[in-house]
């Protein structure tokens, strides 16, 4: 099973898989969870947590990275960069076809980059902000040509956050309305199928797939289960394999992973380090103040709610950027993050701002807007 789940990587918050002793071999089909239902399969217009379940299994990106943050060449076999940092070249990978047999080339790349990322994803405006012009001197050739350096543009090639779509498919059409946002071609180990809304996605086994012997399965299918509980029971009972992205509750995934047949880990994550977070207005009311936000980020008691709320699955933000990015060095420890909060240090902060206390010992107040996004 971890050999199966190699060729099926997924980047999950926690992941719950059954276990197999069995050695690997080709053929059959894997279930898994997907919560929520994605609301598209245009992963190149929306990055919601599900899509990203899914659609890197159908599109693929330059490069994907392991668990360190170290780049794994996909589309892309290499890349140079320019000593001032202003030109990247990227030596795309040969053989590479669409599921419909049209070749992958480096003018897939300048198009995707250039007419859909920068224009339509939501990420994609700020990650190729800096890239002026693609140049294609051949067909697996791509040079990146930058305004100033952008050292951070090559933390975002994966499938996830930079899926190659083709441009044959979407040149000359509204982006966002296409066809293909639903009816997705791409160049990864699985082809499109089916999507019953409602029900499950049906992904079948890309045979001309350009990593010889993969896939292994002959089907993936995501399955929609609307309810936690019958999600639960749907892994208990082996009629789901794999579940990502807290499709499990973190309180049922503590009681699962005693059985031999389950097991829980949270190695994937790091791909897209995500942080429970608070995100503040900052041009009006309050939090325009950063002494506010100080002593916000100063109060809150990170391992009670890792401990209490999250079941014992994470660990206490110590800035506003994961500790995961570690291995980059894009990480530094911040002040105003301890681990049990610091409620009188808080308190210190907005006496020494002029904030007051009413007679009912009230500073402000505000609204917090929750994104609706699971029972958790």
């Amino acid at each position: 099973m971890r050999t199966l789940l190699k060729s099926f990587a997924l980047a999950a918050t926690l992941l719950l898989s059954s276990v197999s002793a069995h050695a690997a071999k080709d053929g059959g089909t894997l279930s898994f969870l997907v919560q929520p239902e994605p609301p598209t399969l245009a992963s190149y217009v929306s990055t919601s947590g599900p899509i990203g379940l899914v659609m890197p299994k159908i599109y693929e990106g330059l490069f994907d990275y392991d668990n360190d943050g170290k780049m794994i060449p996909i589309l892309a076999e290499s890349y140079d960069i320019s000593a001032d940092g202003k030109t990247v070249t990227f030596n795309l990978r040969k053989g590479v076809t669409w599921h419909d047999g049209a070749p992958f080339t480096s003018a897939d790349v300048k198009f995707t980059i250039l007419e859909v990322l920068k224009k339509v994803h939501p990420r994609g405006p700020n990650s190729f902000r800096e890239v002026s012009s693609i140049e294609t001197p051949d067909a697996h050739t791509a040079i990146f040509k930058l305004d100033n350096p952008a050292p951070y543009m090559m933390r975002s090639f994966s499938a996830y956050e930079s899926p190659m779509v083709p441009m044959h498919l979407l040149e000359g059409q509204d982006i966002k309305s296409a066809p293909l946002a639903n009816n997705p071609v791409g160049t990864g180990p699985f082809k499109f199928v089916e999507w019953k809304k409602g029900q499950y996605i049906r992904l079948d086994k890309n045979e001309n797939y350009w990593q010889e012997g993969l896939p292994y399965l002959d089907r993936i299918v995501g399955r929609f289960i609307p309810d936690a509980s019958t999600r639960t029971a749907a892994m208990e009972n082996g009629e789901v394999m794999y579940a990502a992205y807290n499709a499990i509750p973190n309180i049922d995934a503590v009681r699962l992973k005693e059985r031999d047949d389950i097991d829980v880990t949270t190695d994937g994550y790091s791909m897209i380090n995500p942080m429970a977070l608070i995100e503040f207005n900052t041009k009006e009311g309050a939090f325009v103040d950063s002494a506010v936000r100080r002593a916000i980020s100063t109060a809150i008691d990170r391992r009670f709610m890792i401990d209490t709320i999250f079941f014992g699955y994470g660990k206490p933000a110590t800035s506003a950027l994961s500790s995961n990015f570690k291995a980059t060095n894009l990480h530094a420890e911040m002040p105003n993050y301890p681990e049990r909060g610091d409620v009188a240090a808080a308190n210190a902060i907005l006496d020494k701002a002029g904030f007051k206390k009413d007679g009912n010992g009230v500073r402000m107040t505000a609204v917090l807007d929750l994104i609706p996004y699971g029972e958790d």
